[in-house]
C-alpha cells in the first residue's frame, strides 16, 4: 500500500483558502442589503405575507443589525441585551415592545381587510397582492438565510 505524502492534502488545502479568500460573509452581505429602506420593508412584509412570526422577529433582528442595535434598542426604549433576546425568539414579545421596535426601525405596519382584497381580486381576476416587495429585494428571505454561512462574491 503506497503512503499519501501529504502532497495532496496540501493541494486540496490550497484550493480551498482561494475559494474562502473570494467569499464575503453572509451577514455583512445581509447588513449592507438591509441599508436600502426599501430593501428592509419587503423583507419584513415578504415574512409578514407568510405569516412566520419568528421569521418576522429574525427579519427586524437583521435590520436592527444594519441599523445598529444599541441605537434602535435606545430609541425603542428597551435594554439592548433584552433587544436581543426578544428578536432571537428566546422571548415572546410583547406586541407594544415590537411596535416600538418597530417605530425604532421606521417601518410601521398596515391593517388591510383581506375579504375587501378577496372580492376585488374576484372582480378584476387577479391575485391578491400580499406583499410590496421591490425588484430590489433580496432573493435570501426566509429561513434558508439561515443556513448559509459564506456567499461567493459575483
Amino acid at each position: 500500500m503506497q503512503k499519501n505524502s501529504g502532497a495532496n492534502t496540501t493541494k486540496v488545502r490550497d484550493r480551498k483558502k482561494n475559494v474562502l479568500s473570494n467569499t464575503v460573509p453572509f451577514d455583512e452581505i445581509l447588513r449592507s442589503e438591509l441599508q436600502d429602506r426599501e430593501i428592509a420593508v419587503g423583507y419584513v412584509n415578504a415574512l409578514l405575507s407568510e405569516e412566520d412570526e419568528q421569521g418576522v422577529l429574525l427579519a427586524l433582528r437583521d435590520i436592527a443589525d444594519a441599523m445598529t442595535m444599541s441605537e434602535v434598542a435606545k430609541t425603542a426604549g428597551v435594554n439592548r441585551e433584552s433587544l436581543y433576546k426578544m428578536l432571537s425568539g428566546r422571548r415572546d414579545p410583547r406586541f407594544g415592545t415590537v411596535l416600538r421596535v418597530l417605530k425604532a426601525l421606521g417601518i410601521t405596519l398596515r391593517a388591510v381587510d383581506t375579504r375587501l382584497e378577496i372580492e376585488h381580486s374576484l372582480e378584476t381576476a387577479e391575485e391578491p397582492k400580499t406583499c410590496e416587495a421591490s425588484p430590489k429585494t433580496p432573493l435570501f428571505i426566509g429561513k434558508a438565510s439561515r443556513t448559509s454561512d459564506n456567499i461567493r462574491e459575483a
